[in-house]
């Protein structure tokens, strides 16, 4: 269960991508939660206010009504002049079985009529007519010509028929009462939508259960969607492991030092083999940008500048040849090395960099130079096989050879001074048995 939870929470999409459809799934349910959540009370408001708006226009519309219809009765004239709200007590059952008569059909539950002076001169609830409301705000308000309502619940309440009613949902709306240009009152009315309640709940009900199915419609096609790039991209991925492995393994296991150096001379990547061939290790090379141009052999340096100059700086020469030259490396050996590289591009042609190669090329110099030591020789020996090639020209009785200068010389030492082979002095079986004759008849 712990485990589940962590890879919710902390999902590896690096190694796993199909943890990206695990992770969409619970969005989406959150999601689809929430906004449930959020436009239910939002619908909700919505249509509470629509009820509430109606209900006090309905409540003005109503006491408009009874104050035209009663205002013989709710009006005098005062001293000054001018006319004034005042219920005679005398008036009071005329005017209050009026309000209870006509005001229930339009479900209000409750009537007050406040004079100028925040005094209660007529209310449904008879306990509490006479009482000042000096600290209520609504009022001060409703005096300045506003309308105020707003939407409330009742634990309790007496309707006009003095039944007791629970748990309803009113709104409590305070209308000024007008004289021509002067407000000399203010009506507060309690209009109950309790009726309502159901029928909101009805209207959210529907409302939520369309948007929940919009919206499950939505996330699946997403989750199709999703869930068919994630194949592909877990896909791609495996290919791509396989194919970094590979690479990995053919730059860690290869005899030359690979790298990619940055536009900017830094490097991105450099090969193992750089210690086998230099001594310094591939984080030597990536945390010292100017290390490979002070290996190189002060002889050839102006060589690797060139070279340097054309394709690691300035990204031309694609096609480039390799370069030899020699390094000097840790243990202060001097090395040869094949450089070979070319320039990087993305597709929309931006310079990447430059990737190439460095190859130990030491035995194969030693090799060639060993080899042009035998080469000169072999022509040395050429040469000297040469001269005895053509007419040479002889004693015919003292065997002696006439040189280009016109001087005669031994034949052994001709040969030996034109060609590699040298003499040894015997005689032969003929030559023996000739001398022996001769020494005998010479005794005799």
């Amino acid at each position: 269960m712990n485990s589940q939870i962590l890879r919710i929470l902390k999902p590896d999409f690096q190694n796993h991508p199909e943890n990206i459809l695990h992770v969409i799934i619970w969005i989406a349910l959150i999601s689809i939660a929430a906004i449930l959540t959020l436009s239910g009370i939002v619908v909700h408001r919505i249509i509470s206010e629509e009820i509430a708006r109606d209900a006090r226009e309905s409540a003005i519309q109503a006491s408009k009504a009874v104050f035209e219809q009663q205002r013989d009765i709710l009006t005098t004239v005062g001293n000054d002049g001018e006319l004034h709200l005042y219920l005679a007590q005398a008036d009071f059952p005329v005017a209050d079985r009026y309000f209870r008569t006509y005001l229930n059909n339009f479900g209000i539950l409750k009537v007050k009529i406040y004079n100028i002076q925040k005094e209660v001169i007529y209310s449904t609830d008879k306990k509490i007519i006479g009482r000042i409301d000096s600290d209520n705000k609504r009022l001060d308000r409703v005096f300045q010509g506003n309308v105020d309502s707003h939407l409330e619940m009742k634990d309790r309440m007496l309707d006009l028929a003095e039944e007791n009613k629970f748990n309803v949902e009113v709104v409590e709306t305070y209308i000024p009462i007008r004289e021509r240009d002067r407000i000399i009152g203010s009506f507060e009315i309690y209009t109950d939508v309790t009726p309502y309640r159901q029928e909101i709940s009805q209207i959210v009900a529907k409302v939520l259960a369309w948007l929940a199915a919009i919206l499950l419609f939505v996330f699946a096609c997403s989750y199709l969607l999703i869930r068919k790039a994630t194949i592909v991209l877990k896909k791609t991925q495996q290919e791509l492991a396989e194919r970094t492995s590979l690479f990995q393994t053919l730059s860690d296991f290869a005899t030359e030092s690979i790298f990619w150096e940055k536009p900017d001379g830094g490097l991105h990547y450099v090969s193992p083999a750089c210690e086998l061939i230099t001594g310094y290790t591939p984080a030597d090379f990536s945390n010292d940008a100017g290390l490979m141009e002070r290996l190189v052999h002060h002889s050839d340096r102006e060589l690797w500048d060139n070279h340097k100059s054309e394709a690691h700086l300035t990204g031309k020469n694609r096609d480039q040849t390799p370069i030899e030259f020699r390094i000097v490396t840790r243990g202060g050996q001097q090395r040869w090395i094949s450089h070979v590289c070319r320039p990087i591009y993305d597709s929309s042609g931006v310079f990447l960099g430059v990737r190439g190669s460095n190859a130990d090329i030491t035995e194969k110099k030693e090799a060639e130079r060993v080899i042009a030591d035998k080469i000169v020789q072999l022509e040395d020996a050429l040469a000297n096989v040469k001269q005895l090639e053509g007419i040479i020209p002889i004693c015919m009785h003292c065997k002696k050879i006439r040189d280009d200068k016109k001087s005669w010389h031994q034949l052994e030492l001709y040969i030996t001074n034109h060609s590699e082979a040298r003499f040894s002095h015997g005689i032969c079986p003929e030559c023996y048995e000739e001398q022996m004759n001769q020494l005998r008849r010479s005794r005799t």
